[in-house]
């Protein structure tokens, strides 16, 4: 769990059933009752109204396929994941090129799964090129950062594009374990 929300998923129905009974009665042994469900799958929305689940109004409204989880846009239709950035974009509207901006630009920049970080650690090369030239915090930006900072403003309200299918494994009936060996970049 996090913060106030969870996600989980599973393989089908019944074990998608079974995982959110006992969620429930482990949380409700606790005093504490689990509210909002969201399924994409319309069977269970039907068992949760039996069993008296607190199911999410989204459910209840065809408009709207999107919802907000952990930060991020769930589209439970699509069942993909996505960053909205048009916040941000607003702030941009500002269009300030100094140190002291970028830095708060940076601070906006909510990703908890890392599903742009390729996109948002060129933000962070840009801060540590300014860090080392040592440029006080209000200064204009060189004109060479100037342009690297305005493209990355341009390309930011393209983030809310791109779409993460949620679920990435096929359904399996053994355990799988992922090893992952990478060797870093000379910048990261």
């Amino acid at each position: 769990m996090y913060v106030d929300d969870l996600i989980k998923g599973a393989n089908n129905t019944r074990e998608t059933l079974r995982l959110s009974r006992g969620a429930k009665e482990i949380m409700s042994k606790a005093s504490m009752n689990l509210r909002k469900w969201v399924t994409n799958d319309r069977n269970l929305v039907k068992v949760f109204e039996k069993e008296n689940y607190d199911i999410h109004p989204i459910l209840n409204d065809s408009n709207v396929t999107k919802l907000k989880v952990l930060g991020i846009q769930w589209d439970y239709q699509e069942d993909s994941l996505s960053v909205k950035t048009t916040w941000v974009s607003e702030f941009l509207k500002r269009k300030k090129n100094t140190k002291r901006f970028i830095l708060q630009t940076a601070g906006k920049m909510y990703d908890p799964l890392g599903l742009i970080t390729p996109f948002t650690v060129r933000l962070k090369f840009l801060l540590q090129k300014l860090w080392l030239m040592k440029l006080q915090w209000d200064a204009e930006l060189p004109s060479d950062l100037n342009d690297e900072w305005s493209q990355w403003s341009k390309e930011l309200l393209e983030l809310s594009e791109i779409r993460v299918p949620r679920f990435i494994l096929d359904s399996f009936d053994e355990n799988m374990e992922i090893h992952v060996f990478s060797d870093p970049s000379q910048k990261s």
